[in-house]
């Protein structure tokens, strides 16, 4: 079985087989990182575990917005904000 790669995907360019992967967010700070690791000579594992702790906090970051959403609470509040006095 062969797997279908986007056709604008090369070594050169890995943004776009990272968005054809559904790593937006790795995708997006790529450049960023391929200047960082050049400038502060990262190694390979530091680098891609850079990037990929990226992606990872930005889908944490959007499942809990989603989750709140879906929620539907009347307010936003944090457990500091709530009135526990009442009996």
């Amino acid at each position: 079985m062969t797997a279908v790669i986007p056709a604008s995907a090369s070594p050169a360019a890995p943004g776009p087989l990272l968005e054809h992967l559904g790593l937006h967010q790795a995708a997006a700070v790529l450049p960023s990182w391929l200047d960082r690791a050049a400038g502060q000579e990262l190694s390979y594992s530091d680098f891609l575990h850079g990037l990929l702790e990226e992606e990872a906090v930005a889908r944490a970051s959007a499942a809990t917005r989603r989750r709140l959403r879906e929620a539907d609470f009347p307010y936003a509040a944090t457990i500091e904000q709530l009135d526990f006095r009442f009996r």
